[in-house]
């Protein structure tokens, strides 16, 4: 029998542990193994964290069993005999691989015990003599595999030995006598020696049973019991074995009853327990006054336990049940749970000269059915916290609103306790964007938008965030959560990166999209069209419309808006520099108060237009207004939406496209516009084959840096073994130094590296993300929607977009499938280390596979 090496002298219990934490009546556990089983890509790999997790964590408190027990999912009619099969194999696949002990197959189903037994000794070639959990005295059909398939055994004393078997079941209160476990043990060991098994290979349970039920002396008897088989020289060398998470049931401060109700059970003869092995390790574990108390019970010196337990549980304190919050309505949830209901969402954004204006907005539309969407701090600038105003416009709207997160300022830590905190208030819809670099201070960008929505959606699952490990708190159910997507890019690397990046942001979690500012319903056409081929039809897309005024078009004339594109045809439109000659005539006579409330009316209108075309036409699930100044504003427009309500949507489309009523409108910014659809001969998009642009003058990726990183990065292949030996040894060994300060100087040069210690490039077109030579946001799953029409840097106009450049060398080279898995934030430890020390090591995050983008969504090679 396999057995571990030694305790350390002194170690106070020195039992046979058999960690018990991959046992699936602990919640816990089940929802990681349902996940494994039965979840998606990100449900599996937490599943599988959390119980790698606790295989290492028993194993390092010193477990030398792992007891495994995948009862529960038995009677789970989406489960059932396979899947259980299949996941009590995977679990014992893992203790096989890193645990370096034996496993405790628990089960009450026969059929699922022999499964397990034959997989560890079939399939895992049994490295070691696993422990069967359990047998009875009247069910000892398993031990006849024991000449086959080489097990120790539990065998369970809560059955009278006799001639028949159902009849012979005895309850916690049946066994009048502590010799019945004696007999009953008696008869196991004989069945289990003659079976072939070793004394030393059985293991007596006699079943603990709650203390808070003991009201008949069950552990006086239980304890009895233990002493009379230990006491029998025939049977020396067993084991007596307790499940010790019964005996606590119910009660306060169970760890302490559950240590203590060790300790005297071991007096008593117990020398196994099947427990959290990590619970009982250390000194002075026991509380002096719960160890009285169960000796107390244990010798019988007292006639009532339950009394003494009452008396107990009385006096330790209780933390009162916090007050329940009221909830707020939640109509923008119900809409989005609802695909016939639309949704009209108006954008603020708080200033300091424009809080008090909001604060009126919400008291104005309690009774509208407006959704409201904060903004945080658009621009880039210093403006007042979105938090605080969310709450105050909840209250007074009686709604939630769409809460901002931007990674701009905040790192994980911070957003992720921003949202914490919004959710627990009540809110509980939150829009994930990397945000507008900012103009003072230093800019965080920890995580980009697409790590930002699987860190909410973590949360969703109750899992943490990247650890993907189970989180205390639980599950955050009613968690919403929305991304952003800007269709208005004329270049076709820009283009498939805003497209490739919103797939990305469907799989991490997001529920629903809302449009950057864009006027061109061709564009706005082929985000719907390509949702359909990517397999998104069914997520909620909710696109801005501008509520576009001369104002605004001024301060675009000295301000520059990341990622805003305003056609020249529309400008000149609202400029009354384009129209009818009878139209601009017209305009130039007005006075300033004519020529403002026209100005007023042609916003509303074409608004009011753009509307009807996008939710009418082109199916999209509602309307988020921006640029709004007074709620006034808003009503015009929906009140002009309305009165579209009986018109053909392609008569708004025609009357928006005019230009002076000889030609239509060019909605393209650019000579040389990118679609990724033809035009038909009505301006809209056809429903064709996907094209691609001239990829002339796309660099490709780099040839020799594929095969440096193949010959010296790919495991047992060319010169890996070399590289392995460059970065080895000790830490601030010679060796480890100069290959360090050789990567430096090599990766320097070549790509700008500035040292992170955790390098993509091999999985960015060997291209750095870093900002000294890459993205001045870091954002490492895509492009942000600042960069202009000329593909120009949000930060650095007179450079090229780093991810333009990453995308046009995948589409030269013909490949984009580089560019598809989640690309995990950058682990800020490793800073100035080597970065291929820890890539040979396993020390930097992995990527997380999503899947695959469909290659209907890819533009042809």
């Amino acid at each position: 029998m396999w057995r571990r090496p030694p305790r350390p002298e002194g170690e106070q219990m020195a039992l046979i542990r058999i960690g018990e934490s991959l046992h699936c009546h602990i919640p816990s556990v089940q929802v990681s193994a349902r996940r494994w089983l039965t979840g998606d890509t990100l449900d599996r790999e937490a599943g599988q964290r959390h119980l790698r997790q606790l295989v290492d964590s028993q194993v390092a408190a010193g477990a030398d069993y792992l007891d495994v027990n995948v009862d529960d999912f038995l009677t789970d009619p989406l489960v059932g005999a396979d899947g259980t099969r299949k996941l009590l194999a995977h679990v014992l696949d893992m203790i096989a691989e890193f645990g370096g002990v034996p496993p405790c197959i628990d089960s009450s189903d026969p059929g699922l015990l022999e499964f397990g037994l034959r997989h560890y000794h079939e399939a895992l070639g049994g490295p070691y003599t696993p422990l069967i959990n359990s047998v009875t005295v009247n069910r000892l059909e398993l031990l006849q595999l024991r000449a086959k398939l080489p097990f120790a055994v539990v065998g369970m004393l809560l059955e009278r030995a006799g001639e028949g078997s159902d009849d012979q079941q005895a309850g916690f209160t049946d066994i009048a006598d502590a010799s019945v476990y004696h007999n009953t043990a008696r008869a196991i060991f004989t069945a289990a020696r003659e079976a072939g098994c070793a004394a030393d290979e059985v293991f007596f349970d006699p079943t603990v049973g709650p203390l808070g039920a003991d009201m008949v002396g069950y552990t006086k008897r239980t304890f009895e019991g233990i002493r009379l088989i230990r006491e029998d020289p025939d049977m020396a060398g067993a084991h007596v074995v307790l499940g010790l998470s019964n005996c606590s049931d119910g009660l306060p401060r169970r760890l302490s009853i559950n240590r203590a109700y060790l300790r005297v059970a071991m007096e008593y003869g117990v020398d196994a327990a099947i427990c959290d092995a990590g619970q009982i390790s250390g000194e002075n574990l026991c509380d002096a006054r719960i160890l009285k108390l169960i000796r107390t019970i244990a010798t019988g010196e007292a006639t009532d336990a339950l009394t003494l337990l009452v008396e107990y549980a009385q006096s330790q304190p209780r933390s009162p049940a916090p007050p329940k919050r009221a909830a707020i309505p939640d109509p923008f949830g119900a809409a989005l749970a609802d695909p016939s209901k639309r949704v009209f969402v108006l954008e603020l954004a708080p200033a300091e000269g424009s809080m008090d204006q909001i604060i009126q907005f919400a008291e104005q539309a309690r009774d509208t059915d407006w959704i409201f969407t904060i903004t945080d701090t658009p621009g880039g600038n210093r403006t007042p916290g979105p938090d605080t105003l969310a709450l105050e416009v909840a209250r007074l709207s009686e709604r939630q609103p769409i809460m901002n997160l931007s990674c701009k300022s905040d790192d994980r830590n911070a957003l992720i306790r921003r949202a914490l905190a919004l959710y627990h208030q009540g809110l509980h819809h939150f829009f994930a964007i990397s945000g507008d670099y900012p103009t003072g201070g230093r800019p965080v960008f920890d995580l980009d938008s697409v790590s930002l929505v699987m860190a909410l959606d973590t949360l969703r699952r109750g899992i943490g965030f990247p650890d993907l490990l189970p989180r205390p708190g639980g599950a955050l159910e009613e968690m919403r959560i929305g991304a952003a997507v800007s269709p208005f890019k004329y270049k076709e690397a820009d283009l498939i990166g805003q497209y490739m990046k919103a797939w990305k942001k469907k799989a991490a979690g997001a529920d629903f999209f809302i449009t950057q500012l864009g006027y061109d319903v061709a564009k706005f056409q082929e985000f719907k069209l390509w949702m359909g081929r990517a397999g998104m039809a069914d997520t909620p897309v909710i696109p801005m419309v501008y509520f576009l005024t001369p104002q605004f078009l001024r301060i675009l004339n000295r301000v520059h808006v990341a990622g805003a594109v305003i056609p020249e045809d529309l400008k000149r439109k609202f400029q009354g520099r384009l129209g009818s000659k009878q139209d601009v005539k017209g305009g130039r006579r007005m006075s300033f108060g004519e020529l403002a409330d026209h100005q007023k009316r042609m916003a509303v209108r074409r608004a009011a237009l753009l509307s009807h075309i996008l939710l009418d036409g082109l199916g999209y699930k509602g309307i988020n207004l921006a640029g709004i100044s007074s709620l006034d504003d808003a009503r015009a427009v929906r009140d002009e939406l309305d009165s579209l309500g009986g018109r053909d949507w392609h008569e708004s489309w025609e009357e928006y496209r005019d230009a002076d009523g000889q030609r239509p409108m060019d909605f393209s910014p650019v000579e040389d516009a990118f679609y990724l659809l033809p035009h038909g001969d009505d301006g809209l998009l056809l429903d064709e084959a996907l094209l691609k642009a001239d990829r002339s003058g796309y660099t490709p990726v780099d040839a020799r840096m594929q095969k440096l990183h193949s010959r010296y990065f790919e495991p047992d292949k060319g010169l890996n073994g070399l590289l392995r030996w460059m970065v080895g040894g000790d830490e601030e060994g010679f060796r480890l130094r100069a290959a360090t300060l050789f990567e430096q100087a090599m990766k320097t040069s070549k790509l700008g590296c500035e040292m992170c210690g955790d390098c993509r490039i091999s999985d960015l077109a060997y291209l750095c993300p870093e900002p000294t030579a890459g993205c001045a946001k870091r954002l490492l799953n895509g492009p942000c929607a600042g960069a202009d029409l000329n593909g120009g840097c949000e930060v650095h106009p007179e450079r090229r977009c780093y991810w333009g450049r990453v995308i046009e060398a995948q589409l030269a080279t013909g490949d984009l499938s580089a560019l598809q898995p989640l690309q995990p934030p950058k682990d800020f430890s490793l800073a100035h280390t080597s970065s291929w020390r820890n890539e040979v090591q396993g020390s930097c995050p992995e990527v997380f596979d999503v899947g695959r983008l469909p290659d209907t969504a890819l533009p042809p090679k």
